[in-house]
């Protein structure tokens, strides 16, 4: 495993308390979706100790990458604008705003 050169990463997401993450899957689930954590998640220079990947059910492509920064949770769709959110009940009510309508 290659370690980063010391001073070149930035942390920009930190790990998430159980709670949350138990949160996290029961919220998915009850939308039909998967939910992946992705461990030292590391983009261009910036590090994430974990990343929370969502996708619908039975589709290979991401809906949404969130992870949490220092003092809010951070929610960025594979389209669209990144949303942040100060706790976890205000992201699970953004994820639910964010989903997409059922036709009719």
């Amino acid at each position: 495993m290659r370690r980063p050169v010391a001073g070149s990463v930035h942390l920009r997401g930190h790990a998430f308390p159980i709670e949350e993450l138990i949160a996290f899957r029961h919220w998915a689930e009850r939308h039909a979706m998967r939910l992946l954590v992705e461990l030292d998640h590391c983009v261009e220079g910036e590090e994430y100790e974990e990343v929370l990947a969502f996708y619908d059910a039975g589709s290979a492509l991401r809906r949404w990458t969130l992870w949490r920064a220092a003092d809010h949770l951070v929610v960025e769709p594979m389209t669209g604008s990144i949303a942040r959110f100060s706790h976890l009940h205000a992201t699970l009510a953004g994820l639910h705003a964010l989903r997409p309508r059922a036709p009719g």
